[in-house]
């Protein structure tokens, strides 16, 4: 869910032109310090083209680092057996849910 989140933020941000407008005013001339890489990594004239470039690759990691993790996860499903025994779970869950 956060993901998403993370991902429509990271392919909005490339076109809100006020921030672009406001970036690139603050980095065109004597930037600060903090701000003197932005013009470096983030093309700044051509937003269109990073908004595409953080939607192509952002999207192509994150579905690749989804997916390591649902691999990572199902190697763990041997156990889930043990887990989901009916030792451990009562008959309904809301006897279980209730019970002390």
């Amino acid at each position: 869910g956060q993901m998403l989140n993370l991902n429509c933020t990271v392919m909005i941000l490339p076109v809100v032109r006020s921030l672009f407008r406001w970036l690139h005013d603050v980095t065109s001339s004597s930037p600060p310090w903090y701000l003197a890489w932005i013009p470096f990594v983030v093309p700044l004239d051509k937003n269109i083209v990073f908004h595409k470039a953080c939607a192509k690759y952002f999207i192509f990691t994150s579905v690749f680092g989804h997916a390591g993790a649902h691999y990572l996860n199902y190697s763990n499903a041997p156990y889930y057996e043990y887990a989901l025994t009916k030792k451990n779970y009562l008959k309904s869950a809301s006897i279980m849910a209730w019970s002390p």
